[in-house]
């Protein structure tokens, strides 16, 4: 076995706890043949077969050539010892090479280390036990378009396609991958993934045969998410005979963050800010509620324009929009406190508490009115008429 690579193998499954004789005859490519490049397809059914067949392979084999001279006896193959231990590590090294394999590595004998394989029997065991999401993130209003198309990747990544591939890596921004020498694995020194999947997401190839099908997935999932608005829907319908997933996705984001519909969303926010208004506790619409449309706007015209307002342009809109005379006060006291002014939690935090404390004045005076206007209904109330005996024949 003068060939490096097959010499480079047999050491590697040395370290795995192979006996010499079993990586022997792992390595060599005239028996089992086990390369790096073919690690990937070997499942645990598959490793349990191939540890069976090293410990009972069947058949004969040739028994020590007599003293005589005489032909040598046929002898029951005995097989080599292989320990348990060796075949698990092997079952996490083909999971190693698999995953090499979805994220454009190249695995080399070295890196079959008791180390690096003791990590990724870590990594094969979470993601046996991983299960995606029973339900797809929909689009519930149009008015929600943004949230949809920064939330909808994170939602991809939770879903897998071939070989555990997360979805995501279908639509992700950069098609091009970074060279593996400058781009550590997930799990080492100077690696740049927070998880596994995030490695796969940025790593998985467009140009692998798996990416057909998920590609596919994702179209049918995008499809499936924005069907009950037809409006929406139309930006995708050109990708349906090709299931075009990726090609789906990209149109619908350059439509929808398009100049156009930015500004559009821009100014419907900037009129909300503008009209709306507080005019005190109401059943369906009260400070809390105000304050969250508030906030909403906020973040609308974040997305739509790239920066967040300042917290003093915040605040000088809340002021501007409390149009009810019991906050006269407070509105006065936040304009002469710059802590308060410039910081619009803090401001939203000060009124509440102004708001709690006045609801329930308004609630006893509310009271007391009723209280009046009831007694006073007694006062006013006609008499009742009797009945008079004199004037029954009038």
């Amino acid at each position: 076995m003068a060939d490096p690579v097959a010499l480079a193998l047999n050491a590697a499954f040395i370290r795995l706890g192979f006996s010499r004789d079993a990586a022997t005859i792992l390595a060599d490519p005239d028996k089992e043949g086990l390369g790096l490049d073919t690690l990937q397809y070997f499942d645990d059914k598959v490793v349990k077969n191939l540890g069976d067949g090293l410990k009972k392979p069947g058949g004969l084999i040739d028994g020590r050539v007599p003293a005589d001279g005489g032909p040598p006896p046929r002898l029951y193959n005995p097989g080599v010892y292989v320990s348990g231990l060796a075949m698990m590590n092997l079952s996490y090294a083909c999971y190693m090479a698999r995953h090499y394999s979805r994220t454009t590595r190249t695995l080399v004998a070295n890196d079959l280390t008791m180390e690096n394989v003791q990590r990724y029997a870590q990594y094969k065991e979470a993601e046996k036990d991983y299960q995606e999401p029973s339900t797809v993130l929909k689009l519930t209003k149009p008015k929600k378009l943004l949230d949809f198309i920064d939330d909808w990747p994170d939602q991809m990544a939770l879903y897998d396609g071939q070989n555990a591939r997360p979805l995501a890596y279908v639509i992700r921004a950069v098609v091009d991958i970074l060279p593996a020498d400058n781009d550590p694995p997930f799990g080492t020194v100077g690696s740049v993934h927070a998880s596994l999947r995030d490695e796969i997401t940025a790593r998985a190839d467009h140009n692998a045969p798996q990416f057909r099908v998920d590609n596919a997935r994702i179209f049918e999932l995008l499809n499936e998410a924005v069907g009950e608005h037809k409006n929406v829907k139309t930006w995708i319908k050109p990708f349906a005979v090709s299931r075009d997933g990726r090609g789906a996705w990209e149109a619908f984001k350059a439509h929808y963050r398009g100049s156009s519909e930015l500004e559009a969303i821009e100014t419907a926010a900037e009129h909300r800010l503008e009209t709306m208004a507080y005019r005190g506790e109401k059943p369906r619409y009260n400070f809390e509620t105000h304050v969250s449309k508030q906030r909403q706007c906020h973040l609308e015209l974040e997305k739509a324009t790239g920066s967040d307002m300042s917290e003093a342009t915040k605040v000088r809109r809340l002021l501007r929009s409390l149009q009810v005379a019991t906050m006269s006060v407070p509105v006065a006291t936040i304009r002469a406190q710059i802590d308060l002014r410039s910081n619009f939690d803090a401001c939203v935090n000060y009124l509440r508490s102004f708001i709690s404390d006045t609801s329930q004045d308004e609630s006893r005076n509310i009271s007391a009115v009723e209280d009046d206007t009831s007694s006073d209904y007694k006062r006013i109330r006609k008499p009742e008429r009797k009945f008079d005996r004199n004037r029954k024949n009038e």
